[in-house]
């Protein structure tokens, strides 16, 4: 498999230097999370075009995150369009793509956060897969604590059974992996490729196992129902 950085090192170059300037390699959105979205693009595409062109979009898929930083936006709160597709420009414009392959990616960096459509190009396909991918690598049982860092770890009243809790809102660190569970399957938000498929089903034991093995263990200590409200 070729590496993203040996493929696009005027891309991988500018990127980097554009977390480093805006202070984000310590952060959730950083250069190691889009070059591991890019390397993911490269496995699991169908042919070598589809690949490169879904990788380059996995290293430009955090530019919103970047500018947020640098102009001082909330995170929830959105950067301008106009400067997320002038920051895109920028940075594609130092590889040799195409006027529509440019279009591509910049279509699927705008909109891979989405629910999967029929109408989504291979380009955005591969995106959203790789980025889901990146999220459910082991590392981010870690990442996780610092994305959800205004959360309690874990309700120990609830642990994984909070009605009100949500993908978006997940009440605490520890429920939050139990929504991974939705990037496999028929659902909306599963990943579409079939090696995506297999690498999901793979990354996913891990958080199974936590999940199972944190309430075997409270269980062990009669916690598993909680004695206090």
């Amino acid at each position: 498999m070729s590496n993203a950085w040996e493929v696009f090192p005027n891309l991988c170059g500018l990127v980097l230097k554009a977390h480093k300037q805006a202070g984000t390699l310590g952060s959730d959105h950083n250069f190691d999370h889009d070059l591991r979205a890019a390397q993911y693009a490269l496995m699991i595409a169908e042919d070598e075009m589809s690949g490169k062109l879904g990788a380059a979009a996995a290293l430009c898929h955090s530019a919103d995150r970047i500018l947020q930083v640098l102009l001082d936006l909330d995170y929830n709160e959105e950067a301008p369009e106009d400067q997320v597709l002038t920051l895109l420009s920028n940075w594609l414009n130092a590889e040799s793509f195409s006027d529509k392959e440019k279009e591509e990616i910049i279509h699927a960096v705008l909109n891979h956060t989405g629910p999967n459509r029929p109408e989504d190009s291979m380009t955005l396909v591969i995106l959203k897969d790789a980025d889901r991918l990146t999220c459910t690598d082991a590392e981010n049982l870690m990442s996780a604590v610092r994305y959800f860092h205004d959360l309690p770890l874990l309700d120990p009243v609830h642990l994984l059974d909070d009605p009100k809790a949500t993908y978006r809102e997940p009440k605490s660190v520890f429920r939050s992996f139990v929504d991974k569970n939705d990037w496999i399957g028929d659902g909306l938000f599963a990943v579409r490729l079939s090696k995506a498929k297999g690498l999901m089903a793979d990354r996913l034991k891990f958080f199974t196992f936590f999940l199972e093995t944190v309430i075997r263990q409270r269980a062990e200590l009669d916690l598993a129902s909680y004695p206090f409200v």
